[in-house]
């Protein structure tokens, strides 16, 4: 069997996301006698739970989010993201890349599989073959002519002020220049690993979504719900307080995992009469106990709690997990929040009024489960580790 290394890449982002979807292939790789490596640039839980899983892991130290071109201005495409990330200004390109690149000589991969990781996917230019993951935000259509935008009627970096200073760091490599900015994340194999209801940019892709790479969980909207909610929030995010203050001060009845609940915040909370975990939970089993879920719109929770069947609530922090409920707004399986916290507890409880009292939400949320489970959800992990193993040979 193959002792080749494979080096799975997670940059920006927070939260399990990235590296809960990198995880199938990683274990898939592992078990046909691959060396996988996790390069990420957060550690903690993160660390922990790939370390508990088994695998190497390596910290890519990362530059500081910050804008010499835009200021104040609100981030409006992936393109802005990327001045952020150092991308205007040609020394802190470098600066940003080299620790990418040491980590590439280090290892040798004789692959790159990237999730939200345009600066490593850069750095292995001319090094190794890349496998690029994600979803509509993390991996938008490499086929554009600019990035999509966010926000369609706000300002944005001009791209081509961007382009000058990557094309110029692959010229000094002896590697071809970029026609568009988009091409960066271009691979040698593109997929976009969600339910094909969740990619915004679907219509501007040459390959549609392929579907998630971990088998959904069967639905469970036929187990009588025992409580009214389930509540994933992350204690860092500004509009948790006022959920949970909300929730404090209502007759629901429920559970809430707190990622990265300090400990006096728990308590303080579970002094409230919150029932708080500080620990991941099993999904489908808290899911199957409640009438909805609530929780922030990140994609891979909002993935399973389709699959699931229950209807609900978003309470989005940023223009990925606004995008995310908006995706899903047609299908009518629950309601969203405005984004950045700009709310009171009166519109939170019009809002799960709102979402347990009318029928037609738990109904639509059913009937779109039993569409997923009739699905092939195991065809996303067979073509992307059949590309790897093609570049791999």
């Amino acid at each position: 069997m193959s002792q080749a290394t494979v080096v799975f890449a997670w940059e920006l982002g927070q939260g399990f996301g990235h590296v809960a979807r990198l995880l199938p292939l990683a274990k898939a790789l592992r078990g046909r006698g691959y060396r996988c490596v996790f390069a990420v640039c957060l550690h903690g839980m993160v660390a922990d739970l790939l370390r508990a899983a088994g695998f190497e892991v390596r910290q890519v130290a990362s530059s500081p989010l910050e804008s010499a071109y835009r200021g104040q201005q609100m981030v409006s495409s992936y393109g802005d993201i990327l001045e952020l990330r150092g991308y205007g200004d040609a020394a802190r390109l470098r600066a940003a890349l080299r620790p990418w690149e040491q980590m590439l000589q280090q290892q040798r991969p004789r692959l790159l599989v990237a999730d939200y990781a345009p600066t490593a996917q850069l750095a292995a230019r001319g090094r190794c073959p890349v496998v690029a993951v994600g979803d509509w935000f993390s991996l938008p259509p490499h086929e554009a002519a600019v990035f999509p935008s966010f926000r369609p009627t706000a300002a944005r970096i001009a791209e081509a002020s961007l382009l000058s200073v990557v094309n110029a760091e692959l010229a000094a490599r002896g590697q071809p220049a970029l026609t568009r900015l988009p091409q960066l994340l271009q691979a040698q194999g593109n997929f976009v690993v969600t339910l094909p209801e969740l990619d915004c940019h679907g219509d501007a892709r040459r390959h549609p979504a392929v579907g998630p790479l971990e088998a959904l969980p069967a639905p469970v909207y036929r187990q009588h719900p025992t409580q009214d909610y389930f509540a994933y929030l992350g204690q860092e995010k500004a509009p948790t307080a006022k959920v949970l203050d909300f929730l404090a001060g209502s007759n629901l009845t429920g559970g809430i995992f707190l990622r990265a609940g300090a400990p006096d915040q728990v308590a303080h909370w579970r002094r409230r009469g919150l029932t708080i975990f500080t620990d991941p939970q099993d999904l489908p089993v808290r899911v199957a106990a409640a009438r909805c879920v609530i929780h922030h719109g990140g994609l891979g929770t909002l993935q399973m709690v389709l699959a699931l069947g229950r209807p609900q609530l978003f309470v989005p922090n940023h223009m990925e997990q606004k995008g995310n409920a908006r995706a899903v707004g047609p299908l009518k399986i629950g309601v969203s929040m405005v984004s950045d916290g700009i709310f009171e507890a009166a519109h939170l409880g019009s809002a799960m009024d709102y979402l347990l009292g009318r029928e037609s939400f738990a109904s639509k949320a059913a009937t779109l489960a039993e569409e997923i489970a009739g699905r092939d959800n195991q065809q996303g992990l067979t073509r992307v580790l059949s590309r790897i193993e093609k570049l791999c040979a």
